[in-house]
């Protein structure tokens, strides 16, 4: 009698849902080594897709939560500019004139997310990792939470080409170049004199040619006592 039972309880614990069969934790992916580009965080970058030589910036330069990224030819205006604020091992990728993150919409895993800019905040779907690929001067940005890469979508190469998250498979459409934005200085204040115009340049080596003071200035200064 008591074999049996001990026969039983399995039996009757599986019909009643009880018995739970252990299964293995899926692998952990290891998020890839950063790359060796050096990245100066006090500068401005452009990042230009290596498809198209188009630059990255928001839908119709938009200020707004949730503005879809995408790909514009290069003009060198604000709005295609980015800071690279480093966090962790990773990078907040902060648009210049909107002060916003490129972000993955929703913090989801999917194939397809849209990659947008969002206000920054500590999540880590607004944490890229610069990595490198196979092709030299090219890195990929690798999205912290799912560890998918921004990529152009479809491989398009108009303007108005999205980009969206996938799974890297070193795709030319996933590889970018991070370009640092030349500032220009001022040009140098023109010299001016007296007698001359304040928009009137003094070209090198040229002697400033003084005009005589007005009529009753002289006249002034010969009637004063001696």
């Amino acid at each position: 009698m008591r074999r049996l039972m001990w026969r039983l309880v399995p039996a009757l614990a599986l019909a009643a849902g009880c018995y739970i069969k252990e299964e293995p934790p899926p692998p952990t992916i290891p998020e890839p080594p950063p790359s060796a580009t050096f990245i100066d965080t006090t500068r401005d970058y452009t990042i230009v897709a290596g498809t198209s030589d188009k630059c990255l910036q928001m839908v119709d330069r938009s200020m707004d939560d949730a503005a879809l990224a995408e790909l514009r030819k290069c003009d060198g205006s604000d709005a295609q500019r980015f800071r690279f604020i480093p966090i962790a091992g990773a990078y907040n990728i902060r648009n210049v004139p909107s002060g916003k993150c490129i972000d993955v919409r929703g913090a989801v895993t999917d194939e397809g997310a849209d990659v947008l800019q969002f206000v920054c905040h500590a999540g880590d779907n607004e944490q890229w990792i610069v990595s490198d690929t196979n092709n030299p001067g090219f890195v990929r940005l690798v999205d912290r939470h799912s560890l998918k890469v921004a990529d152009v979508w479809d491989g398009k190469l108009v303007d108005g080409a999205l980009l969206k998250q996938r799974t890297w498979n070193q795709a030319a459409s996933e590889q970018f170049k991070l370009r640092p934005v030349v500032v220009v200085p001022p040009p140098p204040a023109q010299a001016t004199g007296p007698g001359l115009a304040a928009t009137e340049a003094v070209a090198p080596g040229k002697r400033i040619r003084r005009t005589a003071p007005p009529e009753s200035s002289r006249a002034r200064s010969q009637t004063a006592p001696r």
